[in-house]
């Protein structure tokens, strides 16, 4: 699916939603349109649920839902691969996750995983939380072709393994947050 089919299609439920939410009747209808729409959009089937707030977009390739109370999303494709933000991120398990070593401490805050990348967002973490964790990516042999480089708003460790996949770390202090971002892609099988 196109990006922008995609971009049209969350930007028409969220406007249905806003318009057409409600209870009974109006729901229903809300719900209703919104699936034409996106079933327009996306040239195949779409099933939408708006309630209490939430919503939902159900198509054959994956799902997307959003809980307004806690403001947390989450996508699943049909591959497997996975987003979440908010309460319902934690540190993904499979896929391109497995290549890297896990991050134990602070609180996850965004996390996507497929097959061949994967990218995670920790807060409430230390620049002691940073170098070990950094230490642990060495540790699993990403020492190839590396860039270091610290600034007062910004600590980052970029390295490869042998066989070509890499990870970048960067560390916010400020905002006290860590981006992990890796892709395994050149490994064989990937």
């Amino acid at each position: 699916m196109k990006k922008g089919t995609v971009m049209l299609g969350l930007c028409t439920l969220l406007v249905s939603a806003l318009i057409f939410s409600g209870c009974g009747l109006q729901e229903k209808i809300g719900e209703s349109i919104t699936e034409k729409l996106l079933e327009s959009a996306a040239d195949n089937d779409v099933n939408v649920d708006l309630s209490n707030g939430d919503f939902s977009i159900s198509t054959e390739e994956g799902n997307y839902s959003y809980d307004d109370e806690s403001g947390s999303f989450t996508m699943e494709g049909e591959d497997g691969s996975y987003a979440a933000s908010g309460e319902a991120a934690e540190w993904p398990e499979g896929m391109a996750a497995d290549y890297i070593p896990e991050l134990k401490k602070g609180t996850v805050s965004y996390c996507y995983n497929a097959e061949t990348s994967c990218m995670i967002y920790v807060d409430e973490i230390t620049e002691d939380d940073y170098n070990d964790y950094v230490d642990k990516v060495k540790d699993m042999d990403f020492t190839e072709n590396t860039m270091v480089s610290s600034a007062s708003d910004l600590d980052m460790y970029y390295g490869e393994t042998a066989d070509g996949a890499y990870i970048s770390v960067s560390y916010m202090p400020e905002e006290q947050t860590i981006q992990i971002v890796a892709d395994i892609s050149s490994l064989s099988g990937n």
